[in-house]
């Protein structure tokens, strides 16, 4: 606990630092109306991110059983009799490409989201459906209920040869360690993603978010579990791309919705606003925008009134990273506000151990 206060009073400082030697033309910059930040700045950094994430690995598909282990201890485990191209058993060399997301930190800066479409028997979908949106609410393009997740971790694993991506009925398993993000929980099932174009100013395939959904596929229409043994979870796959160990949340009582009002200047083709929840391993994007307010929200109301959590706001100015953070306590229809001294040039590395920090 006191090296977490003393970092973030270390932090503050820096946030100061910043804020002071902008502050002329942060000034300025709302007087006039001009704004060095644009969405392509911000997508180009979270891109970056996101490669930062990348691991890539290769092995020789004539051995009986191979055994990857990633940076954080993950472990892909391959039978090579499992792989095909082109309908065919594999053999020769395979390329792995591999991602892993387990804290906030990481997950903000790459926009890598933990939300899914929620069905009518999922969570608090009973309380999602009576919850009421304002009249000016706007939910997402094909109208699909979202709802935040509790997350064991998110991955992407796509294995190749000559650029080629393997068959989609290729099978392999995931080891996640269940310390990298908390206790066991034997409420996870298995979610698959994919990329989602939001329409922003400088989408690109490597910041988009990912939508989740359950994978039932593999269950003949039920729900895929995923096992836990020896504080391990294990996660049996089919094809590749996106995969995540999650449930839904599920907390009784009412729902509410949540609006964040920046600082002029900052809207929806230029910043990304996320809830962290705090104590759970949660990262759920504010991606429904108000052009009316200038608001920020999430979908459709489903937020538990007492809930608690940080917000955190990243932008990118000449290049660099914006960020911000203030925490927050779900009341009814409340409205978190972010003055421009909130929100100040910080290094990508102090943006990930504050977030990570605050759970």
């Amino acid at each position: 606990m006191k090296s977490t206060t003393i970092f973030k009073v270390a932090f503050a400082a820096l946030v100061f630092a910043a804020c002071s030697s902008e502050d002329t033309q942060s000034t300025a910059d709302e007087a006039t109306g001009n704004f060095n930040r644009d969405g392509k700045g911000l997508a180009s950094l979270q891109a970056a991110a996101t490669k930062k994430q990348t691991q890539t690995f290769s092995f020789d598909a004539r051995r009986e059983q191979v055994v990857i282990t990633t940076e954080s201890g993950v472990k892909i485990n391959i039978n090579p009799s499992l792989l095909k191209r082109n309908g065919q058993p594999v053999s020769g060399m395979v390329n792995v490409e591999y991602q892993e997301y387990f804290d906030a930190g990481t997950m903000v800066t790459a926009n890598k989201t933990t939300r899914a479409i929620m069905g009518p028997d999922d969570g608090t979908a009973a309380d999602a459906a009576s919850a009421q949106p304002s009249a000016d609410a706007a939910p997402p393009a094909d109208d699909v209920t979202l709802a935040p997740l509790v997350t064991g971790g998110e991955f992407f694993v796509r294995m190749s040869q000559e650029g080629q991506t393997l068959d989609d009925d290729s099978q392999y398993q995931l080891e996640v360690p269940v310390e990298l993000t908390g206790e066991p929980d034997d409420q996870m099932i298995v979610f698959k993603g994919e990329k989602e174009d939001d329409n922003q100013n400088g989408t690109t395939e490597e910041n988009e978010d990912v939508r989740w959904q359950k994978d039932t596929e593999q269950g003949g229409g039920n729900e895929t579990p995923v096992w836990v043994n020896n504080n391990t979870y294990i996660m049996n796959l089919t094809g590749f791309g996106w995969s995540n160990i999650d449930r839904f949340r599920s907390e009784p009582g009412p729902k509410t919705t949540l609006y964040v009002d920046l600082p002029n200047g900052y809207d929806n083709t230029n910043t990304n606003v996320y809830l962290i929840i705090t104590n759970d391993n949660t990262v759920a994007p504010l991606d429904t925008y108000y052009t009316s307010t200038g608001y920020f929200s999430e979908h459709y109301g489903q937020l538990p009134i007492g809930l608690q959590g940080y917000i955190a706001v990243v932008s990118e100015s000449g290049g660099q990273w914006e960020f911000g953070y203030k925490p927050v306590t779900i009341t009814a229809n409340g409205i978190i506000t972010f003055a421009s001294t909130d929100i100040a040039i910080t290094p990508e590395t102090t943006i990930v151990s504050t977030l990570n920090s605050l759970l």
